[in-house]
């Protein structure tokens, strides 16, 4: 289950960020995110603003070391037998999944 929200259209709703909602305006953050809107959770691009949690960044750094270990180790290929039914939503996805066959490289 994928949970997607349009931060785009969240930003640009003038029940939470006045009827000049759609024009630029950095002047509306002069007395901070809760002068701005109505709520400081309405403001949301990195996840919450000042109550982020403090070791995200480090768990970031931490998870692409990772990735690009196993990524240097390992070899990944299309399965032979893959067909690709694609499934049309916010971005096209595969319908069933991927399935790869996982190689170490020596």
């Amino acid at each position: 289950m994928n949970i997607q929200i349009p931060i785009p259209i969240a930003q640009q709703n003038p029940d939470q960020w006045r009827p000049d909602a759609h024009q630029f305006n950095p002047k509306r953050f002069a007395k901070g995110i809760l002068g701005s809107s109505t709520s400081q959770s309405d403001y949301m691009p990195f996840r919450m603003g000042a109550r982020i949690c403090a070791g995200q960044h480090f768990a970031m750094a931490e998870l692409k070391v990772i990735v690009s270990l196993i990524l240097s180790k390992f070899s990944f290929s299309l399965s032979p037998a893959y067909h690709h039914p694609p499934r049309f939503g916010l971005v096209v996805q595969p319908g069933n999944g991927v399935c790869l066959h996982i190689r170490r490289v020596s």
